[in-house]
């Protein structure tokens, strides 16, 4: 077997951290890459991602088209299980709180400049639909309360 010719101490404290394995496995390949003169290095992202196994960052690929098919898409099968109605997707309120999520999300990534511009100004975000709720008539509402009041003198145990 053949010997490694280049070995790459780390800290001890890298792992007080709190750092996660693939922040530790970027840590040190970039050590590896670094030169023992200068003690820099210039790798690529690309090049990282492929040494450590890791996928490149999409984020700057994100478009307003990619946000308004995963609305479209939670809509109409968001649901891991079917609700009682039998709907397969989700409610039009939970779409647009994570449109809400994803645009203050964004705008974060777009005030550290790791992207150019928000991709959620540019989508239309989900109505919130309104639902007429369903009351109880007045003699209804009278039964209800008649049941639970006889239902109460039956138990009482006074």
């Amino acid at each position: 077997m053949k010997k490694p010719s280049r070995y790459v101490p780390l800290p001890n404290e890298i792992f007080s951290l709190g750092l996660t394995p693939g922040e530790i496995s970027v840590y040190s390949y970039l050590l590896f890459c670094a030169s023992r003169k200068s003690n820099q290095c210039w790798p690529s992202y690309n090049s990282i991602g492929k040494a450590v196994h890791m996928s490149v960052n999409k984020l700057t690929k994100l478009t307003s088209r990619d946000l308004q098919k995963l609305y479209k898409d939670l809509t109409t099968h968001g649901r891991v299980r079917p609700s009682k109605k039998g709907n397969e997707g989700l409610s039009s309120t939970t779409a647009r709180s994570v449109h809400l999520m994803l645009h203050a999300a964004l705008e974060r990534a777009v005030k550290e400049r790791l992207i150019l511009r928000n991709p959620t100004d540019d989508c239309i975000a989900p109505k919130v639909r309104k639902v007429e709720m369903n009351i109880l008539k007045p003699e209804d509402t009278a039964f209800i309360l008649a049941h639970v009041v006889m239902t109460y003198l039956k138990n009482d145990t006074r």
